[in-house]
């Protein structure tokens, strides 16, 4: 044997070795495999995931409509200065956001310059009623002086007729004509004199009413112009800002303070066009601030767009809203949530008096858009009660009572579509079911429970 196969027997040999133990192994896994003996099957019985249910029937559900908008106060008014003067005084407690009631003084102009025009305007009156009276006076002389001149005029004539019938008597001369036509000429100037005077006293006193009427008016625009001194608030309200100190000038129609209202509040909400023809005048409407609040404010339909906006496929409503306020606090709290504001973004929805029947259903039934019907499925077995996902579309969420479907329940969901009236979906042990797992349907008061072999 030569050297270079001396070298490779050994490993040759344990190749051998290796391959016979392998063989030797399988050959006594198949034996082992061959002669083992089947365990003896029990059987296993599954009993039904124990659940609770109830059966939807359609309830009256006033329809709502959803829409958004701003807040405005129905009562608010920016307040100018209606005359020029320099600001007399300001109280301490006029500053924005206090609270103010009708007829509280904001600001108080400067007042002698008005005051003295009254005075001009009282005095001029005087004067006009003092003529007035001179010429009732007057009128009155004249009167009695033209009853005399008139008399003097008749005896006047009466002498000249005399005069007359003398002459033509032979008794009497020339003279004695000529006399007494003088004196009857003097007497007649005289009258005439007089009732020119007497006829213009009726025009002299209407000019005199007249003036006195002008002045009366200019007596009243002095009267109107002190009062406006006095700058006061038009209503119980909240000084939104004051635009003058004291001491400073204020013009005609310069803004001096703006006062808001919020007792009563309007929004004009924005829904849908569909409503249309659902929603009327005296409707409810509730409203939330359109924030992290929690707070609702309860409205009603006081007037309705008569045109819609194309564009945005919606028609406005404007729901007026009545607010309490705290009567004893001088300031409002811009950050208090029971306190609806001029500016604040609402959204809301608009109840329809109109309460066709809808389906509702427990809100707590509802997973992701989807609730489990009970279904009846044939078996070999027999009937066997299964739990079934349907998808359904919530048209909105409510609160209130429905014994006839769950007496213990409040929160409810207002079907759009999904389910009908006589359908029976599972309320309990939601996290357990899947599609098509068999039930028991328990009573209300037995307590459910899982599934257990």
């Amino acid at each position: 044997m030569s050297p270079s196969a001396k070298r490779y027997l050994p490993t040759l040999v344990r190749g051998l070795v290796g391959l016979g133990l392998l063989v030797i192994a399988f050959a006594f896994l198949g034996l082992l495999v061959s002669t083992k003996k089947d365990p003896e099957r029990s059987a296993i019985t599954v009993r039904p995931l124990s659940v609770h249910a109830v059966t939807l029937s359609a309830q009256p559900i006033a329809k709502s409509y959803p829409g958004h908008g701003a807040v405005r106060a129905m009562r608010s008014v920016d307040i100018p200065a209606q005359l020029s003067a320099r600001v007399e005084a300001r109280p301490e407690t006029v500053e924005d956001g206090a609270r103010i009631r009708a007829n509280d003084l904001i600001l108080q102009l400067e007042k002698q310059d008005f005051e003295n025009r009254l005075q001009v305007s009282a005095q001029r009156l005087a004067s006009i009623d003092a003529r007035l009276q001179v010429l009732d006076i007057e009128e009155q002389r004249l009167q009695e002086r033209l009853a005399l001149v008139v008399a003097e005029v008749q005896l006047a004539q009466d002498d000249l007729d005399r005069a007359k019938r003398a002459v033509r008597d032979g008794g009497g001369i020339q003279v004695d004509i000529d006399s007494a036509e003088a004196s009857l000429k003097r007497t007649t100037r005289e009258s005439l004199a007089l009732r020119q005077l007497s006829e213009s006293v009726e025009p002299r006193r209407a000019e005199l009413k007249a003036e006195r009427l002008a002045e009366e008016r200019n007596e009243a625009i002095a009267q109107a112009d002190l009062d406006r001194t006095t700058i006061t608030s038009p209503f119980d309200g909240f000084i939104q800002s004051v635009d003058a100190e004291k001491d400073e000038w204020v013009n005609i129609g310069q803004r001096i303070a703006r006062v808001v209202a919020l007792d009563r509040l309007e929004v004009p909400l924005e829904i849908p066009l569909a409503a249309g023809s659902a929603i009327r005048v005296g409707d409810a409407a509730e409203l939330t601030a359109d924030s992290s609040s929690r707070s609702t404010w309860s409205g009603t339909v006081s007037r309705i767009s008569p045109e819609a906006s194309s564009s945005t496929r919606s028609m406005v409503v404007f729901v007026e809203i009545s607010q309490l306020l705290d009567t004893e606090s001088g300031h409002i709290d811009p950050l208090s949530e029971s306190i609806l504001l001029p500016g604040q973004y609402v959204v809301g929805r608009v109840r329809s008096n109109d309460s066709p029947p809808q389906i509702v259903v427990p809100r707590r039934a509802i997973i992701d858009d989807y609730v489990f019907v009970v279904e009846m499925v044939a078996t070999d077995g027999g009937d066997v009660a299964v739990a079934k996902r349907r998808p359904i579309t919530v048209a909105e969420h409510i609160e209130g009572s429905f014994p006839q479907i769950d007496p213990n329940e409040t929160q409810w969901a207002v079907l759009e579509r999904g389910l009908d009236a006589g359908d029976q979906i599972v309320t309990s042990n939601l996290d357990e079911l899947s599609d098509s797992l068999a039930i028991e349907v328990v009573p209300a008061g037995v307590r459910s429970s899982g599934s257990t072999p």
